[in-house]
Order: structure tokens, then C-alpha cells, then sequence
């Protein structure tokens, strides 16, 4: 089953943070203000740090989306210096992450690889529904498991990342939004999909999921960019420093001192 990476990253991040260090939380506070967290919106989180355990997410998460998209891209020098400071201020976490041995070269580099993917993806938006791509995949799945509160997450996302909630229809798992996030990690990463995945992505979402063409009513509102434009020459990166990373950074921003 292929699901948008983000949307499993927003919900997987939302769900690490409950256990963020007082360290961490402050130094992501301090981001959240920064110069340099402006082009991830990260002020714009703060409707997620106060949100209650049992609140939906959705809400919040559209409002940020909306704001991260509209701003420009972060350039890698502003990447790279967000990554020092959440890795010096956030070190004790990483390590009980079991990624205390990851350079913070190597997490600079993957972070700096992964987040034009990563944005293009989150800014992508269904025009039939008027509505983010992201925001309308975590409304399918509140819709067929209930509320989508942090709480909820911490049980759902396991699940969704073992491709075992048979609870979320395929209206969901196999959209055009789900197909144009597909595109768009494809053509990032290509070696990263296995023939093997193709082929299981095929028999859960048929032949045409994975044919590269762009489905109707998808539109890219990343603020520079179209759908016609694709960045290349991307170097190949190790995917469980990439994922870990781009949670820290993402998300990890809901919980502050």
C-alpha cells in the first residue's frame, strides 16, 4: 500500500513529540521564532502545541500547510543551520531515537536531499475538492478511523507504516493525490521503489497508479512552483536517518516549554 510519506510523517512526528525532551522543546520554541524557521512555518505550529491530546489534528495541520506553502523554499544554507541547532539542542533525544551515531553532515545532507520532495508533496492540492492533498488524506483516514487526535496516533501509526489498517479505503490509500505524491517521490528517488513495491502499490491501487501520468485536478501550490517543474540530480541518501530527520524537523515543533 502506498501512502503519502508526509501525511505518515506529520502524524508519526505529532505522535514523537509527546516525549520530547524540556531541552528540545525549548530550542524548537526558539526556532519557531526564528528567522530561519520562517520558510517551514514553523510559528504557524503553534496551533498544534496547544492543541489538547484528544482535539483532531487536521484542522491545525491545514493552517500550518497553508502557511508553509505560500512561503519560499528554504535554501540548504537555512536547512543546514536549522539542523545544527535541533541536533545540539535536541542531542539527548536523537540518541534515545537510536540515532546518536548520525553525523549532523549526514543529517544535513539527507534533510537537504529529502525536503524539495517533502514540500512538493505537502503543497500538492486537489482542486475538485479545494482542498490540500495532505489535509484531505488525514480526513479520509479520521473518516474511517475516527477522531485523528494525538492520542489516536500513537496506535494508529505503527499500523499505517506496517501497511496493516485495513480500516482506510482505498478512496484514500489509491486518490489522485496519492498518485501525484507517488509521482513526485518517483521521479525524487527511483531506485528507492523496488520493483517488488511497484508491484504491490499496482495490486492495491491497478496498473494506471504507477504509469507517471498526472491525474486530473491535482495542482501544486508550493509558493515557485508547478507541476510541470521537477528538480533532478539528487543524490542517494540513507532512508531511515532521511525519515528520522524530516520528522524532527516537520514535526517536531507541536510540543513547546
Amino acid at each position: 500500500m502506498f501512502s503519502s510519506f508526509l501525511t505518515v510523517a506529520v502524524m508519526a512526528g505529532a505522535a514523537s513529540a509527546l516525549s520530547l525532551s524540556s531541552q528540545c522543546q525549548s530550542t524548537l520554541a526558539g526556532v519557531a521564532t526564528s528567522s530561519d524557521g520562517s520558510c517551514l512555518n514553523a510559528a504557524g505550529l503553534v496551533s498544534l502545541a496547544v492543541l489538547g491530546n484528544s482535539s483532531s489534528i487536521v484542522g491545525p495541520v491545514n493552517t500550518w500547510l497553508g502557511g508553509f506553502c505560500s512561503k519560499t523554499a528554504c535554501t540548504n544554507a537555512t536547512l543546514a543551520s536549522l539542523v545544527s541547532t535541533i541536533v545540539s539542542g535536541c542531542s539527548s533525544d536523537i540518541s534515545s531515537a537510536g540515532l546518536g551515531n548520525v553525523s549532523t553532515s549526514t543529517i544535513t545532507s539527507d534533510v537537504q536531499t529529502f525536503y524539495p520532495a517533502v514540500r512538493q508533496m505537502a503543497c500538492l492540492q486537489d482542486t475538485s475538492a479545494n482542498e490540500l492533498c495532505v489535509t484531505e488524506t488525514l480526513s479520509g483516514i479520521q473518516n474511517a478511523t475516527g477522531t485523528l487526535s494525538i492520542n489516536n496516533i500513537v496506535s494508529l501509526v505503527p499500523q499505517i507504516l506496517a501497511g496493516s489498517s485495513a480500516n482506510i479505503p482505498q478512496n484514500v490509500t489509491c486518490s489522485n493525490c496519492a498518485k501525484e505524491a507517488y509521482n513526485i517521490f518517483n521521479n525524487f528517488f527511483p531506485t528507492l521503489l523496488t520493483s517488488s513495491d511497484k508491484s504491490s502499490v499496482q495490486t492495491e491501487c491497478g496498473s494506471s497508479f504507477t504509469d507517471g501520468t498526472q491525474p486530473s485536478h491535482i495542482t501544486q501550490t508550493a509558493n515557485g512552483l508547478s507541476l510541470a517543474q521537477n528538480n533532478s540530480a539528487l543524490a542517494s541518501f540513507a532512508i531511515k536517518s532521511t525519515f528520522a530527520s524530516m520528522v524532527a524537523l516537520a514535526s517536531g515543533f507541536v510540543v513547546f516549554a
